[in-house]
């Protein structure tokens, strides 16, 4: 550890000019990385200083600045340590040591009648051990000397069980909550004699009882010192079990605050109850738990409106954590919030190897001042934002910050759910590139249109968004046609090249759906609630997550290929050597319903014992081209330009069952022919950069023009009735059939193994 030469001087007296006079000096060592407590003890060794009876101010002279500077703590050791690291000359910034005398004092000797004035911003002075307090005591307004009283003396949790004449507590809001506990826990009530900003006395409920207590700062300090407690009640039994006044909203809210912090926990008004009965044997209303959880989440969240003034120093400090992203903020002439956009550059860095189909959608935030989650996603968040609505001004504004932090790539296309403002606002800000549609949003815009064999319709309709050939989607295309020629109509005026994969401008791959936007609107349904201060951080945090986990798998895999694309591989490969025709089509109707996001969960199948078939025959053309026959009908396959008729090969971008053929008949290896965004390395590079942590917001280095930059909420009028916590579902989704669970050992429904009853099935 590196080592730097201090030149100390000590014994000497400040001047007017803020020069250090008449001193002697000394040198020390003192390590790049010590403590403000290794400084103190390195200079009292070389000194010779008691510190048991004295105490040290450490000053150092700044040029341009006649104040000297103070170290006082461990911020103060490094920004000294980093002075002297450039200017290493061993005369350069030497420390000016004052020297004082102190005296020990207990919390006793704090009578009413000292003459004791505790500065607010030395109370918490550092001292040479953990275990005392050091406070700068005055007179008439003059430092009379450094006094140091034991931190056990004063007490600062509101879990304090005895309460005695002599103790000192740290704040008058302390005292409060433990004598509200105190009642509580002795089965007793109190009224509130006298209470102002220097005293505060107590007395029973019952006039005629001697109950007294009596508290009052010391010198008009923050410190309160109960100076009288007569604990003997003399009142009749009645007015002590009476229904407890103390257990109020406020003396609760601090109870249940740590089982609110997080956000993702349901602590109802109910449960309140239940607690504060098993914990304080107290009945309280449901209003009152009601009351008690507001002023609990607003201690631990602030007001909602002050939620706003935190976002120019947030976003500035993510601003300077993450260099490369692209954040900004919108506000409207009256510094009124509108909108906030978000790319990191974690997310910047990774689109370039990933495949540009950016979905977007947006969902509604569930706070005081509501508003709108806006997000664009690739393989995880692309960017992120919050806007005061589905507005065509709002969507067209976050499609611009967009296009400014990622531009336009060769192939990209949007994905998103029918919005008639995402819809004006793409064409608007991407003219030329291609919109596509959600298949599921379209489907219930015809769920909704037509209601009509719906079942018939929805079988029909997701295999021909999905199909890879123009015959299987013309053959299916009729059958829509004759269960209701409308919904053909209605299709072809939607455009099919919207929906469709077969006619789509750019290879969609799997990418049919709006799903992973789906998947981050309900992984946020909780944080929805949180002010936007809090929410827009933890959306950060759980996109950081995610950029780990995702890092860590594609690190760590042996395999050629990513989890899910080696699955479809295998499956593929399956296909072309195992099994009969008929089971093909099967197979092949399964790889049909697998969506891009939904395919990490594992396709499970099992191959039924039947005689192995290779009904594959390979006639090679070329050196690349072949034909496939195929249960008799042939097929196409060109590796170099990797295209098959059956269209898997060229939009799934890995090897058809015709095109494993031809591999394992060349001995070829797969990997060679699948997409490079499948392999590890790929993935790797696309979460490359980290999302690193935030740091402290007390050690937040915030500008005073941004500090000082207002912010107000957005206008915003309370809604009639009760908030809902839910969205409406359409008749659609309400028909969806659930899924039904079977038991392992039987197969049967409506129990699980535990109560199963029945005999084994036949494995």
């Amino acid at each position: 550890m590196a080592s730097l030469t201090v030149l100390l001087r000590h014994s000497g007296k400040w001047n007017d000019e803020g020069n250090y006079i008449d001193f002697s000096i000394e040198g020390i060592l003192i390590k790049e990385y010590a403590s403000f407590n290794d400084l103190v003890g390195s200079i009292s060794n070389q000194l010779g200083i008691d510190l048991s009876t004295n105490t040290i101010k450490i000053q150092y002279n700044v040029e341009g600045n006649r104040t000297p500077m103070e170290i006082h703590n461990d911020m103060g050791y490094r920004v000294y340590v980093e002075l002297k690291k450039e200017n290493r000359e061993f005369g350069m910034y030497p420390l000016c040591i004052t020297t004082m005398e102190k005296e020990l004092i207990s919390g006793d000797g704090l009578n009413q009648g000292d003459i004791v004035q505790i500065d607010e911003a030395v109370q918490m002075y550092d001292s040479d051990t953990d275990d005392t307090l050091a406070i700068e005591l005055a007179n008439s307004g003059e430092a009379i000397g450094v006094f140091e009283l034991h931190k056990d003396l004063i007490i600062s949790k509101t879990n304090q069980k005895e309460v005695m004449a002599g103790q000192v507590y740290k704040d008058k809001a302390t005292l409060k909550e433990v004598m509200e506990n105190y009642a509580i826990a002795q089965r007793f009530q109190f009224r509130v004699d006298r209470s102002n900003a220097v005293s505060y006395a107590l007395i029973c409920i019952s006039e005629d009882c001697d109950w007294r207590f009596k508290a009052s700062s010391i010198n008009k300090s923050e410190l309160f010192k109960v100076r009288e407690f007569n604990d003997n009640h003399t009142c009749p039994l009645k007015d002590k079990v009476y229904e407890q006044r103390q257990a109020s909203s406020s003396l609760i809210s601090g109870i249940i605050r740590t089982k609110l912090t997080n956000h993702k926990r349901k602590y109802t008004p109910r449960d309140i109850i239940d607690d504060v009965k098993s914990d304080l044997g107290v009945d309280v209303s449901y209003m009152l738990a009601w009351r008690a959880k507001e002023k609990a989440m607003n201690f631990l969240r602030g007001e909602p409106a002050d939620s706003y003034k935190k976002l120019p120093g947030y976003l500035y400090t993510m601003d300077k954590t993450y260099p490369g992203s692209h954040i900004r903020m919108e506000k409207s002439s009256k510094n009124e919030f509108m909108y906030v956009y978000i790319s990191l550059y974690a997310f910047i860095r990774g689109f370039d190897h990933c495949r540009p189909i950016v979905v977007v959608d947006g969902s509604h935030l569930k706070s005081y001042y509501t508003g709108t989650f806006v997000s664009a996603s690739t393989l995880d968040g692309a960017a992120y934002g919050v806007i005061d609505s589905e507005n065509d001004a709002a969507w067209t504004w976050f499609f611009e910050q967009f296009k400014i932090a990622y531009g336009v790539r060769e192939n990209m296309c949007i994905v998103s759910d029918r919005n008639e403002s995402i819809i004006k606002s793409v064409s608007r800000v991407y003219p030329d590139l291609p919109h596509c549609a959600c298949i599921w949003h379209l489907w219930n815009n015809v769920y909704k249109k037509f209601k009509k064999s719906h079942a018939k319709l929805s079988e029909i309709y997701f295999s021909m968004a999905k199909a890879y050939t123009q015959t299987e989607f013309d053959s299916l295309m009729e059958k829509v046609e004759k269960v209701d020629i409308r919904v053909k109509e209605y299709l072809e005026l939607a455009g099919y090249e919207k929906w469709a994969r077969l006619y789509a401008p750019v290879n969609r791959g799997w990418t049919m759906t709006s799903n992973i936007a789906e998947s981050i609107n309900a992984a946020l349904v909780s944080a929805r609630e949180l002010p936007i201060y809090d929410f827009l951080e933890e959306v950060r945090k759980m996109f950081g997550r995610w950029n780990c986990s995702n890092r860590k798998e594609a690190t760590q895999t042996y395999k050629t290929l990513g989890k899910k694309y080696q699955e479809m591989l295998e499956l593929n490969e399956t296909m072309c050597t195992q099994l009969p025709v008929n089971f093909y089509e099967y197979l092949l109707e399964l790889v049909n319903n697998i969506d891009e996001y939904s395919f990490s969960k594992k396709v499970e199948y099992k191959c039924i014992q039947i005689q192995t078939v290779d009904h594959y025959t390979v006639v090679p053309s070329t050196e690349y081209l072949h034909i496939v026959n195929d249960g008799g009908r042939n097929y196409t396959v060109c590796l170099l330009e990797r295209k098959c008729v059956c269209g898997r090969f060229q939009i799934d971008e890995l090897p058809c069952p015709h095109a494993w053929a031809i591999l394992k008949s060349k001995f070829l290896m797969p990997e060679e022919y699948c997409s490079s965004y499948y392999k590890p390395s790929t993935i790797v590079m696309t979460y490359d950069v980290p999302v690193y942590p935030l740091p402290d917001k007390n050690d937040w280095n915030i500008p005073e023009h941004v500090a000082e930059e207002v912010v107000l909420p957005p206008k915003w009028k309370r809604p009639p009735g009760r908030p809902k916590k839910k969205r409406d579902k359409n008749l659609s989704e309400l028909l969806l059939p659930k899924n039904q669970h079977s038991c392992s050992i039987c197969g049967q429904g409506g129990h699980n193994k535990r109560t199963c009853r029945n005999a084994p099935r036949n494995k």
